[in-house]
């Protein structure tokens, strides 16, 4: 099952899961972080881009995949998978500008992975 936190936004536009996936949205249940929050500390894994999202569940310690930019933001260098500030995050990085199919690609393959070992799913406290 995959949870949409996109806030104002259908989770079908958010999210491009197959058909067969079901998506659950929260999006219209945050109201603040602590809502963010409380809802980060109950999922499996999360995936997000560059946003707030992504650096609270870093600073919860929830597992996430962070897809980065070619040229990123400081706070994630400019090379590698690890991120010096959350210990949980991994990073997915664009190999071209403006070409996110290779991040998607590399994301397709950890969910699989994820899937269908659980126990890789508890986070590194």
């Amino acid at each position: 099952t995959f949870f949409s936190l996109q806030r104002g936004m259908k989770p079908e536009a958010a999210i491009p899961v197959p058909k067969a996936e079901t998506v659950v949205d929260y999006g219209c249940r945050i109201d603040n972080f602590a809502d963010l929050a409380a809802i980060l500390v109950n999922l499996d894994v999360v995936v997000s881009v560059d946003t707030a999202a992504l650096h609270l569940a870093g600073a919860l310690g929830v597992k996430a995949y962070g897809l980065i930019h070619f040229s990123p933001d400081w706070r994630w260098e400019l090379a590698g998978e690890q991120t010096r500030w959350y210990d949980t995050v991994t990073l997915l990085r664009q190999e071209r500008p403006f070409d996110w199919s290779s991040c998607l690609t590399r994301l397709t393959a950890v969910l699989r992975r994820l899937a269908h070992a659980p126990d890789e799913l508890s986070p590194l406290r």
